[in-house]
This record gives structure tokens, sequence and C-alpha cells, in this order.
């Protein structure tokens, strides 16, 4: 019994070199990237993803596709639609407002999310955090837990203060809003 499970063992491991070439000569796909406000050089976020795709090869302009709505959050789903009709495979879209623009454009290319401000599952873009199924992935962190906590710290650093005006951007989801009221 052993000895069948090893020698199926060694001829998988075999085939594995193979496999893992024909998957290296496939050509880059366009990645597309979409910033809801900005595409500046100086940009943190740009800066550290640029350095990635150059080190891998890919080309501004012919391999990674740069969009920005130039705070004309209207544009985004247009601005989706240009990228994937441009050939991007995949995009990797930043904040809550041009998530949301793009899982709605399109439910067949791969979104690679920076969402600071929203929980993916209770958005819709995932069914569970342990099967998020969709096309949508990426690095969120869900802030609105946070909100109560920043309001009970304000309460400890200034026990005086008798009134608290909360400013919120409507663009990124109600979830912090609701929380921070409810601390207060």
């Amino acid at each position: 019994m052993k000895r069948r499970w090893l020698l199926r063992a060694a001829s998988g491991l075999v085939a594995l070199p193979a496999s893992a070439k024909a998957q290296s000569t496939r050509l880059p796909r366009k990645i597309g990237y979409l910033h809801p406000r900005t595409i500046a050089a100086g940009h943190p976020t740009l800066q550290l993803l640029r350095s990635q795709w150059q080190a891998l090869g890919y080309v501004e302009g012919e391999t990674v596709l740069l969009r920005s709505a130039n705070d004309d959050d209207s544009r985004l789903p247009m601005l989706v639609r240009e990228l994937i009709d441009s050939g991007a495979g995949v995009l990797i879209v930043l904040g809550a407002v041009a998530v949301r623009a793009a899982s709605l454009t399109t439910r067949t290319v791969s979104i690679v999310a920076i969402d600071l401000e929203t929980d993916p599952v209770r958005a819709g873009y995932a069914a569970s955090f342990a099967r998020p199924r969709g096309n949508v992935t990426g690095l969120f962190l869900d802030q609105p837990a946070l909100a109560g906590k920043w309001i009970d710290l304000l309460r400890e650093a200034a026990p005086d203060v008798r009134r608290i005006v909360l400013l919120w951007d409507r663009g990124t989801g109600i979830d912090q809003l609701e929380i921070a009221r409810a601390a207060m």
C-alpha cells in the first residue's frame, strides 16, 4: 500500500516541472489600476506598486493601464469599462467608492481591492470569509469596528467634552457612522 502511494507521488513530482514550465511561458495580461482621486507619480500606493510592476517586467501604458476619476465618482463605472475594453485581465482598485463601482460593473474580471473602510461580506463582495466566492479580493480593513473605540478614547482623553460632531464621507458607506453614533 505504501509503495503504491509512493509511486503515485513520485510520478506526480516528475510531471510537476513540465506543468510549471507551461504556466511560466504565458504572456502577461494587462493590469488596470483605478484610483478615485489621483494617479500622481508621488502617490504612495502607486509608488509601491510601480516598483513591483517594473521588477516583474510590466510597462506602464502597455501592460499597466492607469486611470483616475479625478474626484468625480460618477466616472468610475466608465473607467472600469474602459480598462476592461483595453484588455485588463485584473483590476487593482483603491477606495470604497471605486471598489463598489468596479464590483457593480463587472462580475468576470478579477478585482483586487484596497479598501480600508468596508466589511467585504456585509457589502456583498464576498459570501463569507471562509468561502468568499465572486471576483473581488484584496485588502479590506473593517474600520467601522474602530469607530466606537475612537469615541471611547475621545471621552477618556477629554472627559469634559459635552458635544461631539461627526464628519462623514458618504462614499465610504454608512457602517462607520452607525457604530460611532451608537457609541455616543
